[in-house]
């Protein structure tokens, strides 16, 4: 990476990447400064020019000087942090614009990376997540909405759509889909709600994928349209939600049990009482 290579970085998604919650007022983004301890944000991010100013100090300008100053560190230090930020070419600006996803409301993505932001890391480390297996399923994605920046970790359907998950927000491009897992040629089908169970449930036994054919639904709404490949299956092992106030899952539970006689509740076994396999790995208190 070059000094000239620096200036095609976005300031405020480089904050955001790192960890540093920024606020859009008008056309500037704020924040507390990245490099020295405030309470009041004083830090003002000009998105046109993609330049910075710190009214704390009086200082200012471009990333590769924030970076000097956050890192302590000079031209070349700077220069080598800046390397391990940028996109892993596989899933590029490029790629993002000759293979178009339908958004919903006003969700525009941006381009996509290996994850490595660190609210993103933590959070995943907050849900007993490691961040390897993690990596294997899902990828860092920036995007906008409403004219604001985001970032989220994202994990793709069946149908190129996309749930996006972070601290504070649960978010789906269009198309919605389940998501399917071709683990083998295994006549047992392993059935998920959501896919942070499906990763959960990796993690508890402590392996990179498992035995069987998976379906994450992504949501019980696209249970009817997995009810028809049900018959095409031996066994049936039900990881929903055991949610005591909605019942949803054990609803699902009830209604695929009907439905295909070889099926096992393993909510029930593995983690009764809690709401969902994510929150008995993190032994959450039950609801």
């Amino acid at each position: 990476m070059t000094c000239k290579d620096t200036k095609d970085i976005d300031i405020v998604q480089f904050l955001q990447s790192n960890g540093v919650e920024t606020t859009q007022k008008g056309s500037y983004y704020w924040c507390c400064s990245p490099y020295r301890n405030e309470k009041t944000a004083s830090f003002s991010i000009d998105p046109k020019k993609n330049r910075w100013a710190d009214f704390g100090t009086g200082e200012k300008g471009d990333l590769l000087d924030l970076v000097k100053l956050m890192y302590k560190t000079d031209t070349p230090g700077a220069l080598e942090k800046l390397s391990k930020h940028e996109p892993d070419p596989s899933f590029s600006f490029l790629q993002a614009k000759t293979d178009p996803i339908e958004s919903v409301s006003g969700i525009d993505l941006k381009h996509f990376q290996q994850i490595q932001n660190k609210a993103l890391v933590e959070y995943l480390s907050s849900r007993k997540i490691s961040l390897y297996i993690a990596r294997l399923y899902a990828q860092e994605v920036y995007y906008t909405a409403n004219n604001k920046k985001y970032f989220s970790i994202a994990f793709k359907n069946d149908k190129g759509g996309f749930d996006l998950r972070n601290k504070y927000s649960k978010l789906k491009t269009s198309p919605d889909c389940h998501s399917t897992l071709h683990f083998s040629d295994s006549d047992t089908l392993n059935l998920f709600e959501g896919w942070f169970d499906f990763l959960a449930c990796l993690q508890y036994f402590n392996t990179t994928k498992l035995k069987h054919t998976t379906i994450v639904l992504n949501s019980l709404s696209h249970l009817k349209e997995v009810i028809p490949v049900l018959p095409r299956y031996a066994k049936i092992n039900l990881f929903l939600d055991n949610d005591q106030k909605s019942q949803s899952g054990q609803r699902a539970a009830e209604q695929i049990s009907k439905l295909h006689p070889n099926t096992v509740n393993q909510a029930q076994i593995l983690y009764p009482g809690f709401k969902d396999f994510n929150d008995f790995l993190t032994g959450k208190n039950p609801p």
